[in-house]
């Protein structure tokens, strides 16, 4: 799974590393441990945006837990496709 540095969010998304923190806390960006620092799964972007999707389903979802949100996001569940 190819996944992105904070930088590289910030850089894409065209926001400070604080709008991105804020995304992560509120359930709207998925953010996965590694290492000490933070890295985003690739497939929540697209053409310089968050999928539209992504808020609404890591809102819904009744889990803190960021491996669980990125289970849920990698099974194959039909009602998730725009």
């Amino acid at each position: 799974m190819d996944t992105f540095e904070t930088a590289k969010v910030c850089e894409l998304l065209g926001v400070a590393r604080e709008s991105i923190r804020m995304q992560v806390n509120r359930h709207q960006l998925l953010a996965l441990p590694q290492g000490g620092h933070e890295v985003f799964p690739a497939f929540q972007f697209k053409d310089g945006a968050i999928l539209r999707r992504i808020p609404e389903v890591l809102g819904t979802l009744d889990t803190d837990s960021p491996f669980t949100a990125l289970l849920f996001l990698l099974s194959r569940n039909g009602g998730l496709r725009a």
